[in-house]
């Protein structure tokens, strides 16, 4: 679909309908909003049935096998897509006994669900600090999330030290990681996400 390819209509997308990931675009079709700029169902449909290719692409192709190289996991998209597995969070859900279904071994599925984990934890990092870098913005406070990069690196330094959700993460000591300024992650700490995820474990 050119037409939906132009600045000028990603630009509609992102100011009517909040479009602005690929992401966004994957979730088109559950409800008539794209409409709103001339997509019909079966056109919405299909956009977000490739963006939702495209994502688990992305994802597979990252995943390193055994030996190390990265790509193999590819030829499993297809099988992934066919049982309803269509975003990462399925594939991290996975239970052991699905491998003979998606025609994989078990070592390969423990992998897949291992960095299907990873993925989304990385996600969830990085939604958390640049939703804290836009709340500092917008109040005129200087940020210590400065840049994506600082971000990025960050969620992959949590993931190094090994935290795989804001569960982990809420019981870090700033003091016992030395891989990330203590001043950020103290910061990071006492962002909402993570302190609803300790009071949620107290309360239990």
């Amino acid at each position: 679909y050119p037409q939906y390819a132009t600045s000028a209509f990603l630009d509609q997308l992102d100011d009517k309908l909040a479009i602005d990931c690929i992401t966004d675009l994957a979730d088109m079709a559950e409800d008539d909003e794209h409409k709103e700029v001339g997509i019909s169902s079966e056109e919405a449909q299909k956009i977000g049935n490739a963006a939702t290719r495209e994502i688990m692409t992305r994802f597979l192709k990252t995943v390193p096998s055994p030996n190390g190289t990265v790509g193999g996991y590819v030829k499993y998209l297809d099988a992934l897509l066919d049982a309803d597995n269509t975003e990462v969070d399925d594939v991290a859900d996975l239970d052991e006994d699905e491998a003979p279904a998606l025609n994989m071994s078990v070592e390969d599925l423990r992998i897949l669900v291992d960095r299907a984990e990873i993925w989304e934890a990385r996600d969830t990092f990085e939604d958390v600090m640049l939703a804290a870098k836009l709340r500092d913005r917008r109040e005129g406070k200087q940020t210590l999330f400065t840049n994506l990069t600082l971000i990025k690196s960050t969620a992959d330094e949590l993931i190094r030290s090994g935290a795989r959700s804001l569960h982990d993460l809420a019981r870090m000591d700033p003091n016992k990681i030395d891989t990330i300024p203590k001043d950020l992650l103290t910061q990071l700490l006492h962002e909402p996400a993570v302190v609803a995820m300790r009071r949620n474990k107290q309360e239990l």
